[in-house]
């Protein structure tokens, strides 16, 4: 839940900032700035799904198999009895390593990879 309240605070500062930016360089050029267009409300699960929807590579290779080994072996401990129910998380790490995309990262701008 503080992820999604960090995002929308993020994408929030991104808007105001986007539209500050376009107000200076609309009086440099003497031409009107319509505030309405910049300030319109907007829900917070808009702004969330605009900065995951992009899924774009953001992992590295090195990330990628650190996420399927302990997804694995989570689900595996899991599965034999090792763990509690908790072990199920392993899926999410499986499934990132597969889509090599991670919707945390995006939400907070990381990437672990040089080339994407």
């Amino acid at each position: 839940m503080a992820a999604s309240g960090a995002a929308y605070n993020r994408a929030l500062s991104d808007i105001v900032r986007s539209c500050l930016v376009a107000a200076t360089s609309g009086l440099e050029q003497n031409t009107n700035i319509s505030f309405v267009k910049c300030f319109a409300p907007r829900k917070a699960a808009d702004v969330f799904i605009e900065r995951i929807s992009d899924m774009t590579r953001n992992l590295a290779s090195w990330d990628r198999i650190a996420r399927f080994v302990l997804g694995a072996a989570l689900v595996l401990a899991t599965l034999t009895g090792a763990i509690g129910i908790w072990g199920w998380v392993g899926v999410i790490l499986l499934a990132t390593a597969g889509m090599n995309f991670c919707p945390l990262y995006r939400i907070v701008g990381f990437k672990t990879c040089t080339d994407c």
